[in-house]
């Protein structure tokens, strides 16, 4: 397989292993699952401006964003069980579904961050 092959299935892995780890798995698991799979990536790909480096920029942006939620709910929750507690938890002003399935979009990391902002101020919905 050529290498370009190779980072682009590694990066349509990636992109399913951040959909399945909605469910799947805890956010500390995600991150540290992402950041290895990034870290290969980068290992085998070549400096540039296409669609794969793009596509990795967007991933690593992602991870950021991932590390943020993670570091404000355990923020607001005080302890990192509290917060992988109600990160997997069905929540109403959420529209029921889990944080964790709505942190796989960059809308959702804003409505996640802004409902942990509002459990900290007390207006909890």
């Amino acid at each position: 397989m050529k290498a370009k092959e190779k980072v682009d299935r590694d990066l349509f892995n990636l992109t399913i292993f951040f959909l399945k780890a909605a469910t799947k798995l805890t956010l500390e698991e995600t991150i540290n699952g992402a950041q290895l799979r990034i870290s290969n990536i980068e290992k085998e790909m070549k400096p540039g401006r296409g669609f794969a480096n793009r596509t990795l920029k967007q991933h690593k942006k992602h991870v950021e964003d991932l590390i943020k939620v993670q570091k404000r709910s355990i923020e607001v929750f005080d302890r990192q069980e509290l917060a992988e507690g109600w990160l997997k938890s069905p929540v109403l002003a959420l529209g029921g579904d889990t944080p964790m399935e709505l942190i796989i979009s960059d809308k959702g990391i804003d409505m996640v961050l802004n409902e942990l902002g509002r459990i900290e101020h007390g207006l909890i919905s």
